[in-house]
């Protein structure tokens, strides 16, 4: 089912299912070409690849992408399968984590393709990438438990969609993607608390770690990375054993 849903997002395209290759590399591009020529100085590089501006910002904007694509899915993986909530054999916890899977393959791609520049920029990749495995089993975990909360919410709250979208928007500035946590911390040490409670934080953070830095020198972002991780998938899963029920007469 994950398979069919990643496909058939390019059904008709003359490309067809290069394109699950195409956009990650394309959007990646995109974001090399603007921070590398168009705004060098404002996120200057300070050598190696961890100072590297285009390799700092991609290390954190893979993961993200990959957690915005999920929450997306996640918001329509139950109301938009109404003829298979309503059979009564149907698993439908299958839903939630068909969503999962499928962003979960663009955002392997985008790994890859990182990685991939990385070792072309001659620098060599981190041994840390080795741990990245790990780092993806928690982040499973997280959007399982994401997935699960939204898809059973929306079944009850439609509007839903439009907040969750509107955040994936907005949620791209309020996590030091595109930029670096000291400028906030220069602006008000206030903002830095509010990048420290903010989960993203961590997910980018331990995401950089291991493809950047080369070494974990946060392990607190770890621990609060788990945890969360953890927390949302038992809060997910209550809430959907709780609510499940309802579905079929709802969609």
């Amino acid at each position: 089912m994950a398979r069919r849903e990643v496909l058939e997002q390019y059904a008709g395209r003359v490309l067809g299912a290069l394109w699950t290759i195409g956009t990650p590399l394309l959007l990646m591009a995109l974001y090399v070409f603007l921070f590398a020529y168009v705004f060098p100085s404002r996120m200057a590089d300070r050598g190696g690849i961890e100072g590297s501006a285009t390799t700092w910002i991609l290390a954190g904007l893979v993961p993200w992408l990959g957690f915005a694509d999920l929450m997306n899915r996640s918001t329509g993986a139950i109301v938009n399968h109404g003829n298979l909530v309503r059979q009564v054999v149907f698993p439908v916890e299958t839903l939630p984590a068909k969503a999962v899977v499928a962003a979960l393959v663009p955002q392997l791609i985008m790994t890859v393709l990182l990685l991939i520049y990385i070792a072309l920029l001659g620098g060599g990749v981190p041994w840390t990438a080795l741990l990245l495995p790990i780092f993806l089993l928690i982040q499973v975990t997280a959007m399982l438990g994401v997935a699960l909360l939204l898809s059973t919410f929306t079944v009850f709250i439609r509007d839903l969609r439009e907040l969750v979208a509107f955040f994936t928007s907005a949620g791209l500035f309020l996590a030091p993607i595109l930029y670096r946590p000291e400028w906030v911390e220069a602006l008000s040490p206030k903002f830095r608390i509010l990048l420290e409670v903010n989960p993203f934080t961590h997910l980018v953070r331990c995401h950089r770690e291991l493809i950047c830095v080369g070494a974990i020198e946060t392990p607190s972002s770890w621990v609060v990375l788990v945890v969360l991780a953890l927390l949302v998938l038992s809060l997910g899963s209550l809430a959907f054993r709780r609510c499940h029920h309802s579905f079929g007469d709802l969609v």
